[in-house]
Order: structure tokens, then sequence, then C-alpha cells
């Protein structure tokens, strides 16, 4: 059975918010998980880059100098005239990271879910934090009505 990226990321979100260790445990394995992904994706970049070298070796272009790219206009093709040839770099690296299941969409989804579990832990801390305001302002009440009754006796 294929389990779809939401879902995972549902039940993800589910389990940190049962408990705090809970919630660590999660966020802690999701980040050790991004930072073995991320090891492959360095991998995957540095191979991209190393083709882009060899290709630039292999084929120099001409270098453009900057007065001369400020004063290249954009001229629509007309009607009837033919595209003018283009060339498009395809190496092999840039597969890896293009595909749908690339290292790259992975780590991207995988950080999706981190984000939002955080953002959930930073809610459920701070509703612990506005909870505990409010017993204490309840107590510091109670004890001043107290205090009050024993003084009027």
């Amino acid at each position: 059975a294929v389990v779809s990226t939401q879902s995972t990321g549902a039940l993800l979100l589910q389990l940190s918010k049962v408990n705090s260790r809970l919630r660590e445990m999660t966020l802690s394995l999701m980040l050790a998980g991004l930072q073995s992904v991320a090891a492959d994706l360095q991998q995957q970049i540095k191979q991209l880059l190393d083709e882009l070298k060899e290709e630039h070796r292999l084929n120099p272009q001409k270098r453009v100098k900057q007065k001369e790219r400020s004063k290249v206009t954009f001229t629509p093709p007309t009607r009837g005239s033919l595209k003018a040839p283009s060339r498009d770099l395809h190496l092999p690296a840039m597969s890896n990271l293009t595909k749908k299941n690339s290292s790259q969409a992975y780590f991207l989804r995988i950080l999706k879910v981190v984000i939002v579990v955080r953002e959930e832990a930073i809610k459920s801390i701070q509703a612990a934090k506005d909870g505990e305001k409010e017993n204490n302002k309840e107590e510091e009440e109670g004890e001043e009505g107290e205090k009050g009754e024993s003084s009027q006796k």
C-alpha cells in the first residue's frame, strides 16, 4: 500500500501532539532524516557543479562584457518567422535533482513536516504557559479572598 506524504505528515503531527517527550523524539528523528537526505542532496549538487564545470571547459562561451549585456533588447518574434535556435543544456546530474522522487523533493517534503510540527510545538508550549499564568492568577485571587474573610472575623 502506498502511503501519501500528506497522511504521513498528518500522522507525525498527531504523534507530536500526544506529549512533549514524543514530540521531541519525533522532531529528533525527522531532523536526523533531514541530515541524511541533505548529505545525499549535497553530493548530487556537487556532481551537477562538476558537470557544469566540465561542460564549460569543453564548450567555452564568449564572455559578454557588462556594458554589452545592458544593451541587449528583446524583440518578440513576428508572425510567420521561425523561432531563433536556442541551446538547452542537459546534464546527467540534472535528472537526479528533477525526478518526482528525488532527494531534493524528499528533503523539501520532510522539511515542511518539521516546520508544521515545530509550529504546533510552539503553540502547545505557549498554551501551557498561558494556562499556568491563568492558574497562578486564580490562586492569587483565591488567597486574597481568604485573607479578606479572615481579617473580617
